[in-house]
């Protein structure tokens, strides 16, 4: 398989391992050439028994620890002739603020919103003045940005957080505040907000 966005062929081999259900990059690569998402990590970072029936090493790794995996499969490499060596290489690898510990992106079922229409009425509100960013500079220039981008934003509620999607974890409250408005009007609007949580306003 050809992948010109994802492989270097000046650096190595030219050949890299694609997992489209553990990586963001391999997902879209995957989806470019149909390949099947198949995953492989239970949600305690253990192998899955699905993959015990795909590595083809005949060693059964499922219910063994991610890391424990990875020595045990460099052992049986050299057992079959196939090692090639170990190379010191620099990446950016993920971990958790809290923990520290290292982030591995998993697919999970997750629930998302079509912004399309909902960021078209907020970038017109704001282009027309009728809604007003304070200070101008740069909150704009970001509205714009992230709004202008219209990907389906999720909102799902999953117990670890920290995906590029952004879903809340357990627990964290939603930076969210409920606004009543005068009596002459009878609903009420959810107002939303991002960054800092704001000081309690008398009309919050």
């Amino acid at each position: 398989m050809l992948d010109k966005e994802l492989v270097d062929m000046e650096k190595g081999t030219g050949c890299v391992k694609v997992t489209p259900a553990h990586d963001p990059h391999d997902k879209e690569c995957g989806e470019r050439h149909n390949l099947e998402i198949i995953t492989i990590l239970n949600d305690d970072g253990t192998i899955n028994a699905a993959w015990d029936k795909l590595n083809g090493t005949g060693a059964p790794y499922a219910g063994v620890f991610r890391y424990d995996v990875r020595l045990m499969l460099e052992k049986r490499l050299t057992e079959m002739g196939l090692y090639r060596g170990t190379k010191s290489k620099e990446m950016v690898i993920g971990r958790c603020s809290r923990s520290g510990d290292i982030i591995e992106p998993m697919l999970k079922s997750q629930w998302f919103v079509d912004i399309d229409e909902m960021a078209d009425k907020a970038m017109d509100a704001v282009k027309s003045g009728d809604l007003k960013l304070i200070p101008k500079s740069p909150n704009e220039q970001v509205l714009f940005k992230w709004l202008g981008n219209k990907q389906p934003w999720c909102i799902s509620v999953s117990s670890g957080g920290g995906t590029a999607s952004r879903p809340t974890s357990s627990g964290r409250r939603l930076p969210a505040r409920r606004r009543t408005m005068p009596k002459t009007r009878r609903n009420t609007n959810w107002i939303w907000t991002t960054g800092s949580w704001p000081a309690p306003q008398p009309t919050l």
